[in-house]
């Protein structure tokens, strides 16, 4: 039986919210213009306070493209991975989604750039080709855009915005280290 994740986004349009139920059962991470590499649902949280192991995690911003029944979701992101960029730290990264979200007819793709809450902003090389695979993802379906490089390691308060052109999303969390 495979491994899923519930997510529960809040649908901001058409002046409402919705929040349906969306099981996650496949996971794909482009990082700069690397990718798709493939990770486990597990690695996904919601959560207000992200917990990781690594000894110096790196957070990368990111957003999220969610296969849905009437077009992809846009949900801002944290990627948090070990500073060592490659496979097994990405296969081992975790990622933090926010639960607002904005369908991606109601964005403009050009307006899609993550930023940290210390000012780096991460233009994400590998977006175009993300969004352009997402409208013919299955249900189920999540893909990660991240960017290659973040701040130096860091844990305490996270945030992240992602302007999507009609609306800002951001995701604020904490991160700890797992002792």
């Amino acid at each position: 039986m495979p491994t899923q994740f519930l997510y529960q986004p809040h649908i901001h349009g058409d002046g409402m919210v919705l929040t349906p139920d969306f099981p996650i059962a496949r996971v794909l991470a482009f990082s700069g213009e690397g990718g798709p590499h493939p990770l486990s649902p597990k690695r996904l949280v919601t959560d207000q306070v992200v917990q990781n192991a690594a000894e110096k995690p790196q957070v990368l911003a990111a957003y999220a493209l969610v296969a849905a029944s009437e077009g992809p979701l846009v949900v801002a992101a944290a990627f948090i991975v070990e500073p060592f960029g490659d496979q097994s730290s990405i296969a081992a990264g975790d990622v933090a989604l926010s639960r607002q979200a904005v369908r991606l007819k109601d964005c403009d793709p050009s307006a899609l750039c993550p930023a940290l809450d210390d000012g780096t902003a991460a233009p994400v090389l590998a977006a175009s080709r993300a969004i352009e695979e997402s409208e013919g993802l299955p249900y189920g379906t999540l893909v990660l855009c991240a960017a290659e490089e973040g701040p130096p390691a860091r844990t305490g308060p996270v945030t992240v915005t992602l302007p999507t052109g009609a609306k800002t999303l951001t995701h604020p969390f904490q991160l700890e280290r797992l002792w």
